[in-house]
């Protein structure tokens, strides 16, 4: 658009203007754009006058949910077409859009921030009677054709909330540019190809109907139904269909209600919209591995090493693990970051990829409480096994922080006696590697 040498979407004018002149021409009530309406995300202030007066061509009303291609454009697009939270009404049913995006660390990631789930939770309860349709750029479902890389890395959090609603029954996102669909527990995920990229640069036309809502696939070139693709067919749940009525009014967009504070009554004072990213804080508890801890082994490679000669992963107890090196925690390449990491090297990594690390711990008894908790300092992320089970997999990349990690651990994985620890840090080739780790165990209060 305005720096059209930097884009891949040369064609977004031509096609834009002859999609206006379509929905007009067929009336259509309602335009929703789930993100990457730009390519550039650096150029969004200077591409914005372009892409609204070529949107505004339609007599329809559009609203955008800004994708990882859009960075910054919440901040110059008025609020009265979207955003990174916002809801409206329109014919019965609730449109509730949310960012699923986030720079909060070392580079741009897909994650829904708390504030947006918690103002979801508020709109599906004060409506309870009324249908709730989703909108995010991020599919929020893992489905065949979806990429692991394309749902936020707190995709089964959003989903939990949205069943907790009870009346959220559709999801529509983007991201991916291909039409896909999907079903769990009542609610229907679906992705729109995309409209200026894929080679019928198609997009989703939906009918409403008093039970249900169909869409198709439609080319944005001759605006005829895509070759091979499939009607989608989502169901309203019968006790949601009354509120569904012809619209009578412009849909105008709303602030997030105030907030209520449901997820915590939901799922309690521990639930974290960012898997394992909230402090959690025991009254009492005991030491079992300190941070900073001696006579780990490690190695530095890219790949998962290879099982030993009797067939053990890596991972497992009584891993031959010839070859490794021992060193301490913390482990640390080029760190710079905080003070700290400064001070204090417990092995200075050689390079700044991945490494297997293996420790092995005694435990005298099994401890009385219920709950361990393992906290992780990482950067960029770790995979960690304990006694050869899988207690955590982050994907998020960030910058290492005591603690970037607080994941509760059932004491039924511990042994008494021998027990095993093994992690994998996973990095990028960059100029920064950390990892610390501290375990505890909970002291029930009598």
């Amino acid at each position: 658009m305005a720096t059209r040498s930097t884009r891949k979407f040369d064609r977004m004018p031509e096609v834009l203007l002859r999609l206006a002149d379509w929905v007009n021409k067929n009336q259509i009530d309602l335009v929703v754009i789930t993100g990457d309406a730009l390519e550039n995300p650096g150029h969004a202030r200077e591409a914005w006058p372009e892409l609204v007066s070529l949107l505004g061509k339609m007599k329809t009303p559009f609203f955008n949910v800004p994708g990882n291609h859009d960075f910054g454009l919440e901040q110059v697009m008025p609020f009265s077409y979207g955003g990174p939270d916002f809801w409206f009404s329109y014919a019965g049913f609730i449109f509730a859009g949310f960012q699923t995006y986030t720079s909060r660390f070392s580079g741009m990631v897909e994650l829904a921030d708390r504030k947006s789930l918690e103002g979801l939770a508020s709109v599906a309860s004060d409506y309870p009677e009324q249908p709730v349709i989703v909108l995010t750029h991020a599919p929020l479902y893992s489905g065949p054709v979806i990429p692991t890389w394309a749902p936020p890395a707190n995709a089964a959090q959003i989903r939990q909330v949205m069943q907790r609603c009870g009346n959220v029954f559709l999801a529509l996102s983007g991201h991916i540019h291909v039409l896909t669909s999907g079903e769990e527990k009542g609610i229907s995920y679906v992705t729109a190809p995309g409209l200026v990229e894929t080679p019928d640069f198609s997009f989703l036309l939906w009918s409403v109907y008093p039970d249900r809502l169909e869409a198709v696939a439609l080319s944005g070139v001759s605006f005829e139904p895509v070759p091979h693709s499939q009607k989608i067919l989502v169901k309203i749940p019968e006790r949601l269909r009354k509120s569904v009525k012809a619209p009578t009014e412009k849909p105008e967009t709303k602030n997030w209600p105030e907030s209520k504070e449901l997820l915590t009554k939901w799922f309690g004072p521990e639930w974290s919209e960012y898997p394992g990213g909230t402090p959690i804080i025991w009254k009492k508890e005991r030491l079992l591995l300190p941070k900073g801890s001696q006579d780990w082994f490690f190695i530095e490679q890219a790949a998962d090493p290879l099982p030993d000669a009797s067939g053990k992963n890596w991972y497992e107890p009584n891993y031959q693990a010839k070859q490794w090196r021992q060193g301490s925690l913390p482990a640390v390449f080029g760190y710079r970051r905080n003070k700290a990491a400064r001070e204090v090297i417990g092995t200075k990594l050689e390079t700044s990829g991945s490494s297997y690390w293996r420790k092995t711990f005694n435990v005298e008894a099994i401890p009385s409480g219920q709950r361990l908790m393992l906290r992780v300092a990482s950067d960029k992320c770790a995979v960690i096994y304990l006694n050869g089970q899988l207690v955590d997999e982050e994907r998020l990349f960030h910058w290492a922080d005591y603690w970037n990690r607080y994941v509760v651990v059932p004491v039924s994985l511990l042994n008494p006696g021998e027990n095993t620890l093994a992690v994998k840090l996973v990095n990028t080739t960059s100029s920064h590697g950390y990892l610390d780790i501290e375990l505890t165990e909970e002291i029930p209060e009598k």
